[in-house]
């Protein structure tokens, strides 16, 4: 990552992610109180215009 403050600074940034199954993330929202938990799959093939949501599951939950 590269930021201007007079001159061009370099910033390495590690991102760790972990992978948890979808049962796993359901019981735990719901655990914290989340209702009406909803899983939306991205399949590999899929045409979304950002390639990189391909293959993810996204949840939806709405709380009480």
């Amino acid at each position: 990552m590269f930021r201007y403050y007079g001159e061009w600074q370099r910033k390495d940034v590690v991102l760790e992610q972990t992978w948890y199954t979808p049962r796993q993330v359901e019981y735990h929202l719901k655990r914290a109180g989340f209702l009406s938990v909803e899983a939306q799959d991205r399949p590999l093939n899929s045409d979304q215009t950002i390639a990189d949501f391909a293959g993810r599951t996204f949840f939806l939950a709405r709380c009480r």
